[in-house]
C-alpha cells in the first residue's frame, strides 16, 4: 500500500504520488510521518465505516432470523395441535373398540346361554313327544 520508495543520501523518498485508502495522497515531497498519520486516520475511518455497515447488516440479519424462528414456532404449534387432535381420536377409537369388544363378548355369552337353553328345551320336547321318560 505504501508508495515505492527509493533510497537517497538524505533518506527515503516517494518515487511518485500514490492514492492510499481513498482520499489520502502521499506526495514526493510529503513528510513521511504526516503521510503515515493521514494513512492511519483514513484507514480508521474506512474501518469505522465498514464496522458500522457490518453492524447494520448484523442487526438486519438478527431481525430476519427472529422472524424466521417465529414462523417456524408457529408452524410447530400448528403441527402440535394437529398431533394432539390425532392422539385424542386414536384414544377415543381405542376406548370405543375396547367397549365394543366387551359388548360383543357379553352378547356372545348371552347367545351361547340362549342356544344351550333352546337345545335343552328341544331335548325335553322330543322326550315328551316320544312319550318316553328318559332323562
Amino acid at each position: 500500500m505504501i508508495a515505492a520508495c527509493k533510497g537517497t543520501e538524505t533518506g527515503l523518498q516517494s518515487a511518485q504520488p500514490q492514492s492510499i485508502a481513498g482520499n489520502v495522497r502521499i506526495g514526493p515531497k510529503g513528510n513521511l510521518v504526516e503521510d503515515l498519520v493521514q494513512l492511519i486516520l483514513a484507514m480508521r475511518e474506512s474501518l469505522e465505516g465498514a464496522m458500522a455497515s457490518m453492524h447494520t447488516q448484523m442487526a438486519a440479519l438478527r431481525t430476519e432470523m427472529r422472524l424466521g424462528f417465529a414462523q417456524i414456532n408457529t408452524r410447530f404449534d400448528t403441527q402440535a395441535t394437529r398431533l394432539d387432535r390425532h392422539a385424542a381420536l386414536l384414544q377415543t377409537g381405542s376406548r370405543w373398540s375396547g367397549r365394543m369388544n366387551s359388548w360383543a363378548e357379553k352378547v356372545d355369552s348371552a347367545l351361547e346361554e340362549k342356544d344351550q337353553e333352546i337345545a335343552e328345551l328341544r331335548a325335553r320336547l322330543d322326550r315328551l313327544e316320544s312319550g318316553g321318560t328318559r332323562q
